[in-house]
């Protein structure tokens, strides 16, 4: 495994986005990002990024958003403890710049925290 990478385990599948959408708690809305909370003392953690190509056109894009939400959920692996966080990726995403983006992250950071 790499040193920065985030492991498979911790990666929705499609089990896991169906279990997560059947149990949201909360949502917390940011410019660029819906992100989608579910809690449970059986949930394993989780993350899964949706980015869909009406949103966001270029794949480029599209990838930059999933690496950084990732990248979010690896740093702070113990702020979701028994929790499954589904994002959603908004069409303000599309045009964004990665600093931009990552401001949008800590945003939900300090409103989740």
């Amino acid at each position: 495994m790499q040193l920065n990478s985030l492991a498979k385990e911790f990666i929705l599948d499609a089990k896991g986005f169906s279990l997560g959408f059947s149990r949201i708690c909360q949502k917390v809305h940011t410019k660029h990002f819906s992100y989608l909370i579910a809690k449970g003392e059986d949930l394993h953690s989780g993350v899964g990024v949706i980015t869909g190509k009406k949103k966001v056109k270029r794949a480029v894009q599209r990838n930059l958003c999933r690496r950084l939400n990732k990248e979010m959920f690896r740093q702070h692996k113990a702020l979701f403890e028994k929790t499954m966080l589904i994002v959603v990726t908004n069409h303000n995403a599309a045009r964004a710049t990665k600093e931009e983006l990552w401001h949008s992250i800590n945003e939900f950071l300090a409103k989740y925290a």
